[in-house]
């Protein structure tokens, strides 16, 4: 083993593997057995070569050796990238559970409140999610995944003033894409609490501090028409859907949505506010 390990110092990938390979098949089960399929597994990741790499990092998790931590994380790593191997739902709570590097939890952690989202288990969801948010160290983005997702949960789950809330605090310190998904469901809801005006205003600080974002700007603009046509300006509202209809072919349902509405409102009596007399 240690004239291997000398003998490998300066060779190519390809050299160390074919050793690796040529110690396993005459000591297959010899002292160092669990090291070189551990160091075997690692090239072969290296390599691309993930069906290889799979059944050994697989023993050396079965076998609890010394490495398995480091085994059960680039497997898990595999799955989750490459998306084969199957599902690597139990181990990634494996890893949760073992973990004694911090940065391997928080990745097993986050990646279970990722999973729970996909399959809408929401209690599991919110579980992990707070976990999230109850660490000492997590970086910004994780943090806000966390909270993006405890606010999706409360709404799937009917919890408007839970929602509400979560994207509330979320639109006040995220920006790019989370930023405008948060805001426009802080319009949402306060449209739907009635108050048409502040969600109109909500609405104009999506399209200017998230122009770069149409679907999201779409949607605001659709909410505004909304709005209009509950304060009773169907001038305005049918203006709104109208450039929607006009200025957003890339995003058909949405225009769908638009169109429906100007066909269901066209015989509603136009009246225009007073700035449009």
């Amino acid at each position: 083993y240690e004239q291997l390990i000398l003998r490998n110092a300066n060779a190519s990938i390809s050299e160390k593997t074919s050793r690796l390979e040529g110690y396993l098949n005459d000591f297959p089960n010899g002292l160092h057995y669990l090291e070189i399929k551990f160091d075997l597994a690692n090239m072969y990741n290296e390599m691309e070569i993930y069906d290889k790499a799979l059944p050994l990092y697989e023993v050396l998790i079965q076998a609890s050796s010394p490495d398995t931590e480091a085994a059960l994380m680039a497997l898990v790593t595999i799955k989750l990238e490459q998306k084969i191997g199957g599902d690597p739902t139990e181990d990634l709570k494996k890893l949760l559970s073992i973990s004694q590097d911090p940065s391997h939890y928080t990745y097993a952690l986050t990646n279970l409140m990722k999973r729970s989202y996909e399959k809408k288990q929401y209690t599991a969801l919110i579980s992990y999610a707070n976990q999230v948010l109850a660490l000492e160290s997590v970086a910004t983005p994780i943090r806000q995944d966390a909270q993006i997702m405890l606010a999706r949960a409360a709404q799937a789950q009917g919890a408007d003033a839970k929602a509400m809330a979560a994207y509330s605090e979320l639109s006040s310190e995220a920006s790019g894409s989370l930023g405008a998904e948060s805001l426009y469901w802080v319009a949402f809801y306060t449209q739907k609490s009635g108050d048409y005006s502040a969600s109109n205003a909500l609405v104009q600080e999506l399209a200017r501090d998230y122009a770069p974002y149409k679907e999201w700007a779409a949607k605001g603009l659709l909410l505004m028409a909304e709005n209009f046509y509950a304060l009773d300006d169907l001038f305005q509202a049918h203006f709104i859907w109208q450039n929607i209809v006009d200025n957003f072919s890339q995003y058909p349902d949405l225009i769908d949505q638009a169109k429906n509405r100007l066909v269901a409102t066209k015989q509603d009596p136009v009246t225009p506010n007073s700035d449009d007399e």
